[in-house]
C-alpha cells in the first residue's frame, strides 16, 4: 500500500478500513484462517502507520464476535506501534454509499450480516514503539532470555512485563 505510486509521497489523517477479511479459505473458526486474517491486519497496520500525518488515526471496523474476536485487532495494532484511542459502536449511517459485500463466490455482491462489530479507532503512541523495541530486544538465545527474565523477576513484576521470544509477525 504504502509503495503504490499515487500513494507513496502521501500522509492521511485518517485511514479506514472496513471489515478486513483474507478471503474464504475455510471456516472462520480454524487456526490457519485465523492465521491468515491476522496476518492481512498486520501488514495493513505496518502499512498505513507509515502514511499518518502526526496524530492522525487508523479506523478499523470489524466483527466483534466470536469467531472475529480471536483476531486480536488490538495487539496487532500494538505491534506496529499503534494504541487503541476509541472504541464505538459500528454505525453504517456513519458512511455514506458504504456496502458491504461478500467479495466472493456466486453471492459476491450480496451484503453479508454485520452483527455485533465495533470501529476501533487508533494512533500511533512512541510508548507502543519502546516497548514493542524492548520486546524485540528480548528476541535472545535461550541461555540469555533466561537471563534477562531471572533478572527481570528480581526488579518488576512479571504479571505486567510481557516477555515473549518473539511475534509470529516480526
Amino acid at each position: 500500500m504504502k509503495l503504490h505510486t499515487d500513494l507513496q509521497m502521501q500522509k492521511f489523517d485518517c485511514i479506514i478500513y472496513n471489515f478486513p477479511h483474507a478471503g474464504f479459505h475455510g471456516k472462520e473458526d480454524k487456526a490457519p484462517l485465523i492465521r491468515m486474517h491476522r496476518s492481512l491486519v498486520h501488514g495493513f497496520f505496518r502499512n498505513a502507520s507509515g502514511m499518518l500525518r502526526a496524530y492522525g488515526e487508523i479506523h478499523v471496523n470489524h466483527k466483534t464476535t466470536a469467531p472475529f474476536f480471536h483476531w486480536n485487532i488490538e495487539e496487532l495494532a500494538y505491534w506496529n506501534c499503534l494504541i487503541l484511542i476509541e472504541r464505538v459502536g459500528f454505525r453504517k449511517e456513519d458512511y455514506p454509499g458504504y456496502k458491504n459485500k461478500r467479495g466472493s463466490g456466486s453471492k459476491c455482491d450480496d451484503p453479508f450480516h454485520l452483527g455485533e462489530c465495533s470501529t476501533f479507532k487508533f494512533r500511533f503512541s512512541t510508548t507502543a514503539r519502546k516497548m514493542t523495541t524492548e520486546r524485540r530486544s528480548l528476541d535472545l538465545p535461550s541461555k540469555k532470555l533466561q537471563q534477562a527474565l531471572a533478572y527481570c523477576s528480581n526488579t518488576w513484576n512479571l504479571g505486567i512485563l510481557a516477555v515473549k521470544r518473539s511475534s509470529p509477525f516480526l
